[in-house]
Order: structure tokens, then C-alpha cells, then sequence
């Protein structure tokens, strides 16, 4: 997105105050309610247990799309989003392929909820990750489409607040750094969710709506504000999902400009 730099780290005064703002997420943290520790052993491992809860999906799309729109695949793909929970501490991994086995992206997210009320809940973690542009290149002769990774580190926070148990806003905040040549050094992600789940089309239907907006900001010099909304189409006691996705730019100056993507696609959920 922006000519090649003479370094990929960020600089001495970019470090403190990411240390600054890491030793302020980890101190927040610590105002969480400490939980009391149970008498007797064998009902505090079965709590324990009980505390492990493992999920997520897998979606084969037409034409792979990401809310970072750098990162869009723009070709049908396989993508995977799990969630491991133990107690407050969740590890997020995500991963895509193209379905002939492109590179899409490998994520890894660790968050741990500071705040967890019946209403509220507030998340601070880290994200590392590769993702993957697919620059025409010509090898041998031919013109071929590679796959170049993108490696980067993000804080995130996680705040979500609770309607009802299917009516629920969430947002995300990352702020963070790309490690490579040619791509935006500092990423600042805002975005807010309205997840309104199981809305009841007949005795066997429902749909699920989660339209998104969020504002994207390249080393402070790019700016981009966009609309990221999923539609789902189920069957109550099936675990199967049809699906549709858009992601479209509303206002940015961002370079190359993106372009409004769409995408269809089948869920499952476990």
C-alpha cells in the first residue's frame, strides 16, 4: 500500500508507548473479580472441566472475502474460525485456504475477558498473524499469481454488551504493526457489530443478521470507513448455514482503492 521503507520494526518511541498501552491492558485486566476457589478437589477439577468449552465453524465460499479487504482472496475458498474457552481465557485460531490450496490467511488470537458481567463483557488479548495478497508475478516466462504473507502483531479489545440473549453489540479494536516491506507499518481497527440471531421465519427457519461497520487507518495517512454485513439462512436442529456476505468501502483514501466484494457460501457450525 505505501513505497518501500528503510525499516520494519517500529521505532524506539512507537515500542514505549506500546509498552505503555500493554502494561495499562494487563493492569485493567487485573481489576477482574477473583474467583472463588472451591473446598473440595474433585468438585473444583469437575469445574474445571466444565469451565472448557470448544467451537466454531467452517464456511466454503464463492469468492473469499476479509474484513481487511487487502486480504481478500477474490476466488472460491475454505475458511475456519474456532473459539477454545477455559474460564475467561479464550484462544481464537483462524485459518484459509483457496479450495485448490491457496494460502489465505493463519491467525492466532489470545484474549482473556477483564470484565465479565450477565450484560458486559470486555476482552484485552493479542493477535498474530500472516495474511496473504496475491500479486501477479511472471515466472519462467509466465504470468502466475503468487502468494506473499503479510506478518503482523495487533492489541485488541473486545468490549460486547447484551440485550438479550440473541440481541447482542459487540466491537473490536486493534491497533498494531505489519513487519514487511511495502505494506502499512501501524493498522488501527474500530468496529461495531449488531448481532440479531434466530429471527424466526416458520416453524423450521431463522435467519441471522450481523451487519458491521468499522473504520480502518493506514500510519495514520490512509483513512477508509466500511460496511462489512453477513446474512445466514438456517434450519432449526440442523447445523448448516446458507450464507451471503458483503464488504463495501462507504468513504476512504485508501490506495489501491478497494471495491465492493461479495460472497456466498455454506456454513457449518459445531
Amino acid at each position: 500500500m505505501k513505497a518501500s521503507k528503510e525499516w520494519i520494526f517500529p521505532s524506539a518511541t512507537e515500542r514505549k508507548l506500546m509498552g505503555i498501552l500493554w502494561i495499562f491492558l494487563m493492569l485493567f485486566s487485573l481489576t477482574a473479580r477473583t474467583q472463588d476457589i472451591p473446598d473440595n478437589p474433585d468438585e473444583g477439577a469437575k469445574k474445571l472441566a466444565e469451565d472448557f468449552k470448544f467451537s466454531g465453524n467452517f464456511t466454503l465460499g464463492t469468492n473469499g472475502i476479509a474484513i481487511i479487504p487487502a486480504f481478500a482472496l477474490r476466488r472460491p475458498g475454505v475458511s475456519s474460525f474456532l473459539h477454545l474457552r477455559k474460564g475467561r481465557f479464550i484462544y481464537r485460531p483462524q485459518f484459509g485456504f483457496g479450495i485448490e490450496g491457496f494460502p489465505w490467511f493463519f491467525n492466532n488470537c489470545f484474549v482473556y475477558e477483564s470484565v465479565k458481567t450477565e450484560k458486559f463483557t470486555l476482552g484485552t488479548g493479542v493477535v498474530w498473524g500472516v495474511g496473504f495478497k496475491h500479486p501477479d508475478i511472471i515466472h519462467n516466462g509466465v504470468l502466475q499469481q503468487a502468494a506473499v504473507g503479510e506478518r503482523f502483531l495487533w492489541l485488541e479489545l473486545t468490549p460486547e454488551y447484551r440485550f438479550k440473549k440473541n440481541l447482542y453489540i459487540n466491537s473490536r479494536v486493534w491497533y498494531g504493526f505489519n513487519f514487511e516491506d511495502g505494506s502499512a507499518d501501524r493498522v488501527i481497527f474500530t468496529s461495531a457489530t449488531l448481532n440479531i440471531n434466530k429471527i424466526r421465519m416458520s416453524e423450521k427457519l431463522f435467519i441471522n443478521l450481523q451487519p458491521q461497520f468499522f473504520y480502518l487507518g493506514l500510519d495514520y495517512e490512509q483513512h477508509g470507513f466500511f460496511m462489512f454485513s453477513t446474512a445466514a439462512l438456517g434450519m432449526y436442529k440442523l447445523p448448516l448455514l446458507l450464507i451471503t456476505q458483503i464488504n463495501t468501502p462507504i468513504l476512504n483514501s485508501i490506495e489501491p482503492s478497494p471495491v465492493t466484494l461479495w460472497n456466498f457460501g455454506l456454513t457449518f457450525e459445531f
